[in-house]
């Protein structure tokens, strides 16, 4: 969501002349224009309902699921070049549920969301869905034209696998000589399907073939992902589609990082000394190697463990280890939950973390990781997929599943701060972060090339 996000606010700097913002609506099989002044609507809407869940429970919290509908927004380029990039806001997350915002028609058919204690942050969403809003384009004029011209370039940076007819998009495509640059994060479904739910598996590689049929080009965030795409395509039969690299921003919103920490923040700064895994608690990323590796260091006796702090929301298949955290209550004393934390309090959290980890199975970047050493942080990683590509020289490396291995590592640096120090020294002099300016700028850039060509 940040890609599109971050894009979508590099577009609304432009003329509007330069480019207009569309969408697909799944049940009316269309794409439909956008004004800008929606988009910017929905980019206000999200950044206040994450700003008012700052105070969000510190302990695990189970996820109610929500069965949504999801539409498209995008982007489009008028002459010289005509693009389009999906789904500028495609989700959203309060306290104790996860949702989609789906925008326009899709916005009033949210079904099954629940809400397990009042928030500010659920008031504000309930406010927000409550009754149809007159001023979306197409519910004043539901028969508006296709935002389409003839030789435009299409931009498509969203998860959208699941929230398009491809077969349609692609007779589409055909008949105005559209140009279309898509992208692609990663290939886990495919290579880690243990790791993800058996209905995500069974979709996902045809879900990666249409992109590929679709695509005149593919933008691929790191070198890892861009030799999985190009491995599959071959292995599966089909011409490799032209694909380019660009890399993620790191950079936090500045307005965001002076603002007061929230209370469950400014509790773990003021405990004193922590470490931190900053990602969504799945499977894939490592959270049931680091509790087992806080137990054995409880076992040795390691005296004045930092605190093992969790930023991010529960996801799939963690039910229990949650609930064996939870039960342990010697491994639990020791770590702490933060959900929903607000830009500024993640900024303020990694400026006064000892070090950050991050023990992933497998990953298309590894943003935690070139965030952390952005905020000059040392990271000790694992040494999976992508993750030596984000962090370079500037990390120490470990296999994922070695847990006796991550408890020797953790134990070293838990108590040779003069070896953090050096490490971050190194990081502030010599690490060069990437912006979301460069990011969204290669997106362009990538598009230009097309409309050239």
């Amino acid at each position: 969501m940040r890609v599109e996000t971050e894009v979508a606010r590099f577009f609304l700097e432009k003329e509007p002349s330069f480019y207009q913002f569309c969408r697909f609506a799944k049940f009316r099989n269309a794409y439909y224009p956008v004004r800008r002044e929606e988009v910017i609507e929905k980019l206000e809407f999200l950044a206040n309902l994450i700003g008012s869940s700052q105070d969000a429970e510190q302990g695990p919290v189970q996820m109610a699921d929500a069965n949504v509908s999801i539409e498209d927004q995008g982007m489009r380029r008028m002459p010289p070049l005509r693009s389009l990039a999906d789904r500028t806001v495609k989700a959203i997350k309060a306290p104790v549920v996860t949702l989609v915002i789906a925008t326009y028609e899709g916005i009033h058919s949210i079904k099954g969301y629940f809400v397990s204690q009042g928030s500010k942050a659920a008031r504000t969403l309930r406010q927000f869905l409550g009754s149809p809003r007159t001023t979306d384009s197409e519910m004043v004029q539901p028969d508006l034209v296709c935002p389409f011209h003839k030789d435009d370039v299409y931009i498509s940076v969203g998860m959208d696998w699941e929230h398009k007819d491809w077969t349609y998009f692609e007779k589409l495509r055909a008949s105005l000589d559209l140009k279309s640059l898509l992208c692609c994060y990663d290939l886990i479904p495919i290579k880690t399907p243990g790791l993800t739910t058996q209905h995500v598996a069974e979709r996902f590689p045809g879900y990666i073939l249409s992109l590929a049929r679709s695509a005149d080009k593919i933008m691929c965030i790191s070198r890892t992902t861009k030799s999985d795409l190009d491995s599959f395509l071959v292995q599966s039969g089909q011409p490799a589609t032209h694909s380019e690299v660009f890399y993620l921003g790191t950079d936090l919103p500045s307005h965001s990082v002076d603002q007061s920490p929230s209370s469950a923040a400014k509790e773990v700064i003021d405990h004193g000394r922590f470490i931190m895994l900053v990602s969504t608690i799945e499977r894939r990323k490592g959270h049931d190697t680091l509790y087992r590796a806080y137990q054995r260091l409880i076992d040795q006796e390691h005296s004045e463990l930092p605190l093992l702090v969790f930023v991010g929301m529960p996801g799939w298949g963690v039910d229990d280890l949650l609930a064996d955290i939870k039960i342990t209550k010697r491994v639990a004393k020791h770590i702490r939950f933060l959900s929903h934390v607000s830009d500024g309090d993640l900024s303020l959290l990694y400026r006064h973390c000892l070090f950050t980890v991050f023990p992933s199975v497998y990953e298309g970047w590894g943003l935690p990781v070139s965030e952390s050493l952005t905020h000059g942080k040392f990271c000790l990683a694992s040494n999976a997929a992508s993750i030596p590509e984000a962090g370079g020289e500037f990390c120490e490396y470990l296999d994922p599943w070695n847990v006796a291995l991550w408890v020797e590592r953790l134990a070293f640096y838990f108590t040779h701060q003069d070896v953090l120090t050096v490490r971050e020294s190194h990081i502030l002099k010599h690490y060069k972060p990437h912006t979301w300016l460069d990011a969204a700028s290669n997106i362009v850039s990538a598009a230009e090339t097309m409309q050239t060509s």
